[in-house]
């Protein structure tokens, strides 16, 4: 667990996460970031460069394409999330994952910006890193979540995957680590399943 920012940061439990959703996190702008990173497993880096294209439905003018009457507009959401291969760590390969349910739902209400789905107050300019460090540390606060940190989603998207059986080399395609040892580092296991895998002897 992370203690004064060293360490790992922590796995979330379910109720953790439904606590900062419905609590910590006020701004709806920051909920969609915290969904995203969740059901993708990406980095807050790459959640932060994403592009309008890269999660929206756009014409040939590059506006995304909306349905729906002005009161209850909805941005229409590509069914695959694409992150570029040069706002990668690395810059190894460019992921496509298939969009989660829940998070095309969070997605269809929030505003993208004018190039990037998660813009700067500076028009153009993709959101900074930092600016969503300092939201997410403030809603960990607010809640009462020790040890945890933008990367604790990165870390309960793999772990939860893991718990439920998706194989490794899955997890790394949806990951995007380098190897199987580094994917590794990120998973956690619980003493639930320790006891359980006694059980299986």
């Amino acid at each position: 667990m992370k203690v004064n920012r060293h360490g790992q940061a922590k796995v979330l439990s379910e109720k953790e996460i439904q606590t900062l959703l419905r609590k910590g996190l006020t701004d709806p702008k920051y909920q969609v970031v915290f969904q995203l990173m969740l059901f993708t497993g990406c980095r807050v880096s790459e959640a932060c460069t994403l592009h309008m294209s890269d999660v929206y439905e756009v014409d040939a003018e590059g506006n995304v394409k909306t349905t729906g009457k002005k009161s209850r507009l909805r941005y229409l959401v590509r069914d695959v999330i694409t992150f570029r291969r040069a706002n990668t760590k690395g810059a190894i390969s460019t992921r496509s994952i298939p969009t989660h349910p829940s998070l095309k739902a969070a997605l269809e209400t929030h505003k993208p910006g004018s190039a990037h789905v998660f813009e700067s107050t500076e028009t153009g300019k993709p959101m900074l890193r930092r600016t969503v460090d300092y939201a997410f540390r403030d809603a960990f606060k607010l809640c009462r979540i020790q040890g945890a940190s933008t990367h604790s989603l990165r870390r309960t998207a793999i772990t939860r995957l893991h718990a439920v059986g998706v194989g490794l080399r899955t997890i790394q395609r949806i990951s995007g680590h380098r190897s199987l040892a580094a994917l590794q580092r990120y998973i956690d296991v619980s003493d639930e399943q320790v006891s359980a895998a006694i059980n299986l002897l």
